[in-house]
């Protein structure tokens, strides 16, 4: 299905955005969010350009994205993301990244919003991504604080980044703290349909939820570590549920699990369709960040 096209989108000018991480986890949701508020405010003057490829980009509303897309095959954190972007237009106004590579060939004359989430690449294992990573700062600091905004999802990651980029103006830099979808406010099953959900996926009535993807700075193994001690103190303290690890990570937290014992206290279920993520969370006791 072709994108909605409104009348003026050839006048307008427009908001540039790099949408390549759609269908990812964490900052797809972010991703996903951004665009679907900016569909509810009508009156911002601004035509949406979605840089990416053939992702499905739908907005709130189910349908088909209002905007004009430009192909952009290259993997976010790669070389090739610099060396072959798409070609700048010249009605693209501003440019937001929603992680921290912009492009570096963005003119210095128009606006550019960027979002850091977290520095964890700078403690990276990776000498590759610690060097990109401390490029693209370096990159940042020089950029005029007149055409530069930055956005954090947290205060401790707005003080990193002040830190690791001691030249950028703090005065453009915001914490804006990642909010709650409306989906998971919304949601208050009773407890009969709680009680389907957890036998649908063989969950206990009582458990301890964590979700994320296997990284290392997701503290999987950690928590699993620390839990240990704990259930063999007191054997009442619930299981732990890992969503989100798949494949690989599951066995690899099975297996360590194994080793010290524990394996019966530790599920890992499959992939859950975000639409469901609301009766996961109100179905744990307990949800560990």
């Amino acid at each position: 299905m072709a994108p909605r096209m409104s009348e003026n989108s050839t006048t307008l000018p427009c908001l540039a955005m790099d949408l390549r991480m759609w269908n990812h986890s964490g900052i797809g949701t972010y991703v996903r969010s951004l665009i679907h508020a900016w569909e509810q405010d009508a009156n911002n003057g601004l035509r949406l350009t979605c840089l990416g490829g053939n992702l499905n980009k739908t907005g709130a509303d189910g349908q088909q994205l209002d905007c004009t897309e430009v192909a952009f095959e290259a993997r976010p954190y790669s070389l090739r993301e610099q060396f072959s972007p798409p070609e700048i237009q010249q009605n693209w106004a501003i440019y937001h990244s929603p992680h921290y590579n912009f492009p570096l060939k963005w003119p210095e004359e128009r606006p550019l919003v960027v979002t850091v989430h977290d520095l964890i690449h700078l403690e990276s294992t990776n000498l590759l991504k610690r060097c990109y990573m401390r490029y693209f700062l370096s990159r940042l600091q020089r950029r005029s604080a007149d055409t530069l905004r930055v956005i954090t999802v947290s205060e401790a990651t707005r003080t990193a980044l002040l830190s690791a980029a001691p030249e950028l103006d703090s005065e453009i830099v915001r914490a804006i703290p990642n909010g709650v979808d409306e989906k998971f406010l919304e949601c208050h099953p009773n407890a009969n349909m709680l009680h389907h959900w957890r036998k649908q996926f063989g969950l206990p009535y009582k458990f301890m939820l964590m979700v994320g993807n296997d990284l290392p700075h997701k503290n999987q193994a950690f928590v699993i570590d620390a839990l240990l001690e704990l259930w063999q103190e007191k054997p009442e303290i619930p299981a732990l549920v890992l969503c989100g690890t798949g494949a690989k990570g599951g066995l690899k937290y099975r297996r360590q699990a194994e080793a010290q014992g524990c394996s019966e206290r530790l599920i890992i279920l499959p992939f859950i369709n975000h639409d469901d993520m609301p009766l996961l969370y109100a179905s744990a006791s307990l949800t560990i960040l």
